[in-house]
């Protein structure tokens, strides 16, 4: 951890806690756990075994897929960090609207959202799997195949990997010219708009009120 913590230098704090106060609040069962906290949502780690807690280069990846905000303003630094091997729900604004506040907030639960829909497809995918593993077991049981039992009992219950999600906003006036040539959107005539970005090609454009 104490390694890891160098690379977050400049995104995020890492702080360890025993706190029962905490525990509670985010239901931890197990330890080690590490989550993140992007607007008060967390996000776990998933780690199935103590090895997986100790593979720096996983521990990192996750930890660049979560370190930005949960609707982060796209700029040049950043843009490579948000928009790469991902789906972007891009919200490109008037910076100078009165309503740019109240909009962003709508981004932002969106994206809570989102993240609780599919926290909600990863836990019943896992249940699935767990109780497909348990019916192979019980099946070899009944059959008195030992080796059958084992190989069950091996069965590693994995998530399959799924197409990460990113949301961002991105000042329609300051990057005017990138946004036309991009997308083909002018906020100053068309008022702000959403962009769906797959692999940085837009495939579909929705007029945001």
């Amino acid at each position: 951890m104490d390694r890891t913590s160098l690379s977050l230098i400049g995104h995020a704090p890492l702080l360890k806690t025993s706190s029962e106060t905490l525990i509670n609040r985010f239901r931890i069962t197990s330890f080690p756990k590490l989550i993140v906290l992007r607007d008060a949502k967390a996000s776990y780690y998933t780690a199935l075994s103590p090895r997986d807690m100790r593979d720096h280069r996983r521990l990192l990846s996750w930890m660049k897929s979560v370190w930005l905000p949960m609707v982060p303003e796209l700029s040049a630094a950043n843009s490579h960090e948000v928009m790469q091997g991902r789906t972007v729900v891009l919200a490109i604004l008037d910076r100078t609207l009165k309503d740019l506040e109240q909009t962003k907030q709508k981004m932002k639960a969106a994206a809570l959202e989102w993240l609780d829909v599919r926290a909600l497809e990863d836990k019943t995918e896992k249940q699935e799997l767990r109780e497909d593993k348990e019916s192979k077991i019980e099946q070899a049981k009944e059959k008195g195949d030992k080796k059958a039992i084992e190989r069950a009992k091996g069965i590693q219950v994995t998530l399959k990997p799924k197409k990460e999600v990113g949301f961002a906003w991105v000042d329609g006036v300051f990057w005017g010219r990138w946004c036309r040539g991009t997308y083909g959107v002018d906020v100053r005539e068309t008022g702000p708009r959403i962009i769906i970005n797959e692999q940085d090609v837009p495939s579909l454009t929705i007029e945001l009120y």
